[in-house]
């Protein structure tokens, strides 16, 4: 009898353990999601072929004027998704009229300082690279408290284009897919400096 009542005992009790095990799963994929399960990358082309880029996601594109300092307004066409608790961007401002009375370094050096400011941001870090042959900067910089930013600065003919990741915190941060974001992002022939001119 004494058996009967252990097997019955068991037989009860399994269920139940097997539910706990699998809510915990269930949980713990929920809570590590993003880590666990890659991005479903989609990309992005501008509507006249010259750029293109993928995103962790969707993205969206919105195209606004800004007022210059100096006077004047240009066009800040601007590309971007979220993810659980990153955001993505791409900027590209085109016809800049100073464009050809200033270097690209200077160009690019405007540019940081205008990104860090209008964040609230602290530089941290900034290397010189090349992306398709153009002048760029790579930044990392700590924003409005905790988060942080990482961004490419790209100066192309009178275009200057960014990309941009936003952290909740430098801990955070993920550089495998900001790194796949930078390396998703193509200059198209269109773009290419006219050869002889």
């Amino acid at each position: 009898m004494t058996g009967s009542t252990s097997d019955k005992s068991d037989g009860w009790l399994l269920p139940w353990v097997l539910t706990a095990i699998e809510g915990a799963l269930i949980a713990f994929v929920i809570a590590n999601y993003e880590t666990l399960i890659p991005y479903h990358w989609e990309s992005f082309t501008t509507p006249d072929g010259r750029l293109s880029l993928e995103f962790p996601g969707k993205a969206v594109a919105d195209d606004q004027q800004r007022t210059l300092s100096g006077g004047g307004t240009v066009t800040v066409h601007m590309v971007g998704t979220q993810t659980a608790d990153r955001k993505y961007y791409s900027f590209a401002r085109d016809n800049l009229q100073d464009s050809l009375d200033r270097s690209a370094d200077d160009r690019l050096d405007s540019a940081r300082d205008g990104a860090i400011k209008n964040v609230q941001g602290h530089l941290l870090s900034e290397k010189r690279i090349t992306v398709q042959t153009f002048p760029a900067r790579e930044i990392q910089a700590h924003i409005r408290g905790e988060m942080f930013l990482d961004a490419r600065l790209i100066a192309v003919e009178d275009q200057l284009l960014m990309l941009m990741v936003m952290s909740p915190s430098e801990n955070s941060r993920d550089a495998k897919n900001i790194q796949n974001f930078y390396d998703s992002f193509k200059i198209h022939p269109l773009m290419a400096p006219n050869v002889g001119h």
